[in-house]
């Protein structure tokens, strides 16, 4: 008996002795296969397997750090073999990975092999079964858990069914996959549901017949739910990236099949790309899918291509697009009257397209944009691949309409767009040409702010070109012609006509450059050269094209103030202007020149004219300086000149007739002598100007050659000093003296008209004696001229006549009255003057006599 104990205590001792040796190989077995802290507690062993409450550690091995912690974990032996893992069930399973350095830094693109996963399968138990799964995993956020359920089972001996359910917050992920492998090849089936719901379904199959893969796939949305949940839980995993999108495409139906046959091993994913490709999909949005840049998305696309080692065809290629509500950031900056409503795409290849190093895929497209204004674009597009992708167009056609448009400075009527494209665009640039007869054609347009209507307006772009660098918008070129034209153009300042404007356009890195000609149908034409950089004042340099006033003056046909009564025979005009400024205009300089000028104003004509205008304007205050303002001769009736006269007006814009003229200088030859005005400035805003007239000189032999008094006769030179007035447009003289120079003259009055008056009157019969042979030594007046016209003169005359009573001492007081307008009306009558000036003279007789008495 104790022998038989003695043995069993051997034994005991035995069997603990082993086992303590198996735990102690086991746990090295373990450690030198990377896993590091291994607990357990509760180890339960029977005849259908192992059962542990809780196993928890750490592996580590190259890739990086997976930490574990299972929960009421059973071990389930049995199946095809007594050592073959029959179940693993675990109540809560909680993983924690993270990768290590040497994992991070492989390409992302890599393709794994699928056929050496498949191998690992035989490994797995029959059944895998986690009712509570954690996983920690690295994301954009840094790290990120999902929860949910695990499910695996092997259906057959080479078919393993599968289904992970993920919970979030507002709704569950279900995936339910059923994966069959073989000796080369690798079967996939899986749908996908969401919140119960079904959302897509994917069947795929990894083969590799002669060494290289094949991968043939179908994946089908039947009609995906709404579950924009799911964009709010990927988030943290993807990154809190600026989506273009803030829901999911709820109602997307989707059927896209693909066979994609390498040439040689694949490397990275594009090579499964360069060999055998047949790709068929389809995908339609019934439902408004908004984006937040984009719009409201609608539509349908249709995709049919082979690929031949980089010989495309494309079979079908159709895509029918609407996008209500247009937010793309480049009609953010158009003003809101330019922004379209609704866009509708239409994409259609033609029949039997290719595509590869030498040919290319031609595709016809249609697109019109809905709102104020109607565009529409139709024409062919060619897409090569070589070099590299880009896009060719030679007939695009963008045509456009709207009723009216009111933009910030502009309003438009009746608006008709006919635009001809070419061009073409690639990952770095776009190209743009318009071609021949690319005209923006309105009914009308106005400036209020201008005060200015043009009718018929016609903007011709014809060859302009276009260049903008994708990544660098804002360093586009555009370069070519500029033409506007207009049948008539109506300001407060100009006489309605037609108007064209013939030039380059020069746009470069945000600065607008536009050089040419600007041109009235009545003949006015100016050499214009206009910059605007960006953020800075807008520059215009104008040149007047010269002007002769031979047979017609574009200015007086052109200017709306120009005096009606001027007109010119001859002369030659020109200048140049330059203007600046931001909004508005914030200064102007320039200057006109006439030369050669000859014509009529009002009942004078005037010859020799020469003068120079310079202008500046800055601001509201403008000034035109007069430096030298010469008339050969001017003839109001009288022969007059020359004239000069320097000085200049300022004025400012609100009030433009109402400024200040400064003379400086003025004189005019009159009569033999000169006629001088003192320097002054008249203030036209005040109801009086007045001045100093000087005469200097002034001949009575001249005088009486033209003053049409019969038998009157005389010699002398006068001087004299007329304040002179303005008011209410009348000229008026107070107090004005003349005088004649020592040592005086003569006068000889003899007139039948006077003989018959001495005969009846003893005391004119005296002075009829005296004024036959006058010799004066004293000659004044005093000088008044009325409102009327009428001038009174107080003539003074002292003297003798030698044939008189010895040549005694007379003094003679003399008033004499004479309305100067009648009289240069009768000068004017009575010599070679134009037709114009009798016209104009009969004219004012006649309006004196018609109008009413006072």
């Amino acid at each position: 008996m104790r022998k038989a104990l003695s043995i069993v205590v051997g034994l005991v001792c035995l069997i603990l002795l082993l086992m303590a040796v198996a735990v102690f190989l086991a746990q090295r077995a373990l450690t030198a296969a990377g896993v590091e802290q291994l607990d357990w507690q509760g180890l339960r062993l029977d005849h259908s397997g192992l059962q542990i409450e809780q196993l928890s550690g750490r592996y580590r091995d190259q890739q990086g750090l997976l930490g574990f912690q299972f929960g009421e974990l059973t071990v389930r032996l049995g199946g095809e073999s007594p050592l073959r893992l029959a179940a693993l069930e675990v109540q809560n399973l909680a993983l924690d990975w993270q990768p290590g350095a040497t994992l991070a830094q492989e390409d992302a693109g890599a393709v794994p092999d699928p056929l050496a996963w498949a191998q690992q399968l035989a490994w797995l138990p029959d059944r895998v079964q986690v009712e509570q799964l954690q996983v920690r995993l690295p994301c954009a956020a840094g790290h990120c858990t999902a929860e949910g359920q695990l499910q695996l089972s092997r259906a057959e001996a080479e078919r393993f069914v599968s289904r992970v359910v993920l919970r979030a917050a507002e709704g569950t992920l279900e995936l339910d996959a059923q994966l069959q492998p073989g000796t080369d090849a690798l079967a996939l089936q899986a749908q996908l549901q969401l919140s119960g719901r079904p959302a897509a379904v994917l069947e795929g199959r990894w083969s590799e017949p002669e060494q290289t893969p094949v991968w043939e796939g179908r994946l089908q949305v039947l009609e995906w739910p709404q579950a924009d949940w799911l964009l709010t839980y990927i988030t943290p995993w993807l990154g809190h990236q600026n989506y273009p999108f803030q829901q999911l495409p709820t109602g997307m139906q989707a059927d896209m099949e693909w066979t994609l046959a390498a040439q040689v091993q694949p490397l990275q994913w594009t090579d499964l790309f360069e060999g055998q490709v047949q790709l068929r999909a389809e995908m339609s949005l019934p439902q408004p899918w908004f984006w937040q840049d984009v719009g409201e998305l609608q539509g349908r696309l249709e995709l049919d291509l082979d690929g031949d080692n980089g010989r495309w065809q494309l079979r079908q290629g159709t895509a029918r697009l609407l996008i209500e509500q247009p937010a793309f950031k480049v009609l953010a900056d158009l003003p809101a009257d330019l922004r379209p409503t609704r866009l509708n795409v239409q994409i259609d290849p033609q029949s039997g397209s290719v595509l590869d190093a030498a040919t290319a895929i031609s595709l016809e497209i249609k697109g019109q944009a809905s709102g104020p204004v109607e565009l529409s674009l139709a024409g062919g597009i060619v897409l090569a691949s070589q070099p590299q992708w880009q896009a060719q167009w030679q007939q695009l056609m963008l045509t456009g309409s709207a009723d009216r448009l009111e933009l910030e400075a502009l309003s438009l009527r009746g608006i008709k767009l006919q635009w001809p494209l070419k061009g073409k665009v690639n990952a770095q640039q776009l190209d743009v040409q318009l071609g021949s007869g690319a005209t923006l054609r309105a009914a009308s347009a106005s400036a209020p702010s201008a005060d200015m209507l043009l009718a018929t307006p016609s903007l011709d772009l014809s060859g302009l070109q276009l260049r903008t660098p994708l990544d660098n918008p804002q360093d586009t070129i555009a370069q070519g012609r500029l033409n506007l034209s207009a049948a008539s153009a109506s300001h407060a300042l100009l006489k309605p006509q037609g108007w064209m404007l013939e030039g380059q356009l020069d746009y470069a890195a945000e600065r607008i450059g536009w050089k040419g000609v600007v041109k009235g149908e009545r003949g006015l034409a100016m050499d214009v050269q206009f910059a605007w950089p960006s953020g800075g004042a807008w520059q215009a340099d104008v040149a007047l094209q010269e002007v002769f006033l031979r047979a017609a003056n574009p200015l007086a046909a052109t200017l709306a103030d120009w005096p009606a009564l001027l007109s010119f025979a001859s002369g030659r005009l020109t200048g140049q202007v330059q203007a600046v400024g931001s909004s508005g205009l914030d200064s102007l300089t320039g200057q006109l020149r006439l030369s050669g000028g000859k014509g009529i104003y009002d009942r004078l004509t005037f010859e020799g004219m020469t003068a120079t205008a310079a202008v500046s304007l800055k601001g509201e205050a403008l000034l035109v300086d007069f430096p030298n303002l010469r008339l050969q001769a001017l003839d109001p009736g009288m022969p007059l000149g020359p004239l000069t006269f320097t000085g200049d007006y300022s004025a400012t814009l609100a009030a433009p007739d109402k400024g200040r003229i400064r003379i400086k200088a003025a004189q005019m030859g009159m009569l033999g002598g000169e006629l001088r005005l003192m320097p002054t400035t008249l203030v036209l805003a005040e109801p009086r100007q007045s001045v100093i007239v000087e005469l200097a000189g002034v001949e009575l032999a001249s005088l009486f050659e033209v003053y049409p008094a019969e038998g009157l006769s005389g010699r002398g030179t006068l001087d004299g000093r007329l304040p002179v007035s303005l008011e209410a447009g009348k000229l008026l003289i107070d107090e004005g003296q003349l005088q004649a120079r020592e040592p005086g003259g003569f006068l000889r009055y003899r007139s039948a008209k006077l003989e018959d008056l001495a005969r009846t009157n003893v005391g004119m019969r005296q002075v009829a004696a005296a004024l036959d042979d006058f010799h004066y030594s004293v000659l004044s007046s005093d000088v008044a001229y009325d409102q009327d016209g009428l001038l009174i003169l107080g003539l003074q005359l002292q003297g003798r006549n030698p044939s008189l009573e010895g040549g005694r001492p007379i003094h003679l007081n003399i008033r004499l009255e004479e309305n100067v307008p009648a009289l240069l009306a009768s000068l004017q009558l009575s010599g070679q003057v134009s037709e114009i000036i009798q016209k104009r003279v009969q004219e004012r007789f006649l309006q004196q006599r018609l109008a009413p008495a006072p």
